[in-house]
């Protein structure tokens, strides 16, 4: 082995990637002005990896659908996705309202946390938009935000259910027309997702070192006794996206079969890209990687479901919702009966749906969909709430990312020479993602 195949494999080594994050996270807390010069090779390396994830997901999901269109199992796939999502998101919901009632972590502040909570309040009152600029765009929004005016400006603005609508309308047609020029497109498709994930492949050879400078800056920005006030929130939050994790985790297991360890070290990859980036998108490639390859997944309902469920299937968003609605009604000492946990679990489902391509404080904002119908402020919610917003995307991130990953893992079925997808049939071998070594595919049930 030579001294730069070495050096790629200490690169892919997990523990040299936890390590980054580890002192990342140190340097950024002790020495800030060092992590604020950081700070721009951070944003460098998650713009390479951002490079490729809207061309990966857009040629995955046309080529995909086309696939799909012509073997007949598409339908059969996205109805066993709806159920997943329902199941899934609802099942979410129940252990954020559980963790929250368990821990109450609005209850039991002392003055000094209320009196920050109020001084902060009242600040950022002062100085933001106003209140209607802060709710969201709802369900009704997120439905026709769907359907995109111009496909090229939202590809630019980076919305990305606006191209998965696209990009599944132009696969169904692409599948449906059965001629010369199709199957030609459609190779074309395929083709350019290879030269797709070989490109993320170099990018992940810098993981480590991009993954050092983005935690040290996002730590440098996190601390106060604002913080420190709602640090029950934040446990229990960190606590609610473990269960997740662990749940999610048993569902791949007894799926896939062997042993449990292997099943997450089959997911290691996308789990690591998305506790560094706090970004979903980005995990994409990975993430395709780690269920086609790593648990053995037929790869052409694999690129069709993993995109759709980064967008749709987002369990961390749903717990961080309902917790947030805990959180506010024991703040204010609010009484809740089982009427008022089943609208806190059913509408953090919604809300979640609703944030999923939302920016900034917009997708904060959504909480009122749950607030609202609790009489409760739902402007104190999102003040609250974007001060440690930094602090809890990593545990949000990593739940809605092996939840994703869970999700395409039971819908699909597993995958053989034949069910590689474009991939296979073209002779080209995988490529590792995640900037780790690819794993061996897990035998077991199918």
């Amino acid at each position: 082995m030579t001294a730069l195949e070495r050096l790629g494999e200490c690169l892919r080594n997990p523990w040299v990637v936890l390590g980054s994050i580890g002192i990342g996270a140190l340097v950024g807390l002790r020495a800030p002005r060092v992590a604020a010069g950081l700070a721009p090779l951070g944003e460098i390396y998650l713009a390479l990896l951002e490079m490729c994830v809207l061309p990966v997901m857009i040629t995955a999901l046309v080529s995909s659908v086309a696939r799909a269109m012509s073997s007949g199992v598409g339908l059969r796939y996205l109805r066993r996705l709806v159920g997943v999502l329902v199941v899934g998101l609802l099942l979410a919901g129940a252990v954020g309202v559980g963790v929250g009632s368990a821990l109450e972590p609005g209850t039991g502040l002392g003055p000094e946390q209320r009196a920050a909570f109020g001084a902060h309040v009242l600040q950022v009152e002062e100085e933001s938009i106003a209140p209607e600029g802060r709710s969201g765009a709802g369900v009704a929004g997120f439905l026709r935000g769907m359907v995109p005016e111009n496909v090229f400006r939202a590809a630019a603005t980076g919305g990305s259910l606006p191209l998965v609508f696209f990009c599944l309308i132009l696969g169904l047609a692409l599948g449906s027309a059965r001629n010369a020029r199709s199957a030609t497109a459609l190779n074309v498709a395929e083709a350019g997702y290879e030269a797709l994930l070989k490109i993320v492949t170099w990018v992940m050879y810098g993981l480590p070192v991009g993954l050092f400078c983005l935690v040290a800056d996002r730590a440098a920005t996190i601390g106060g006794d604002l913080v420190l006030a709602m640090g029950r929130f934040v446990l229990s939050l960190y606590l609610g996206a473990a269960a997740l994790v662990v749940i999610s985790g048993l569902v791949i297991w007894a799926r896939v079969g062997g042993r449990p360890v292997r099943t997450l070290q089959a997911v290691k990859g996308p789990l690591l890209v998305g506790l560094g980036t706090s970004s979903n998108l980005a995990t994409i490639p990975s993430a395709l990687n780690a269920v086609s390859v790593g648990l053995g997944r037929d790869r052409v309902g694999v690129n069709l479901l993993v995109p759709l469920g980064a967008n749709l299937y987002l369990p961390g968003s749903v717990l961080y919702f309902a917790l947030a609605a805990l959180f506010v009604a024991q703040l204010y000492g609010a009484t809740l009966g089982w009427e008022q946990y089943a609208v806190i679990a059913v509408g953090s489902v919604f809300a979640a749906i609703a944030a999923s391509d939302a920016p900034g404080l917009a997708g904060i904002g959504t909480v009122a969909l749950v607030l609202d119908p609790l009489g409760l402020p739902a402007n104190v919610a999102i003040i609250l709430l974007s001060v440690v917003d930094p602090l809890i995307e990593p545990a949000l991130t990593v739940a809605d990312v092996h939840g994703n990953c869970m999700a395409a893992t039971l819908v699909v079925e597993r995958g053989g020479a034949e069910g590689q997808g474009g991939i296979a049939r073209s002779g080209v071998p995988t490529a590792p993602l995640g900037g780790l070594a690819p794993p061996e595919p897990l035998a077991g049930r199918a």
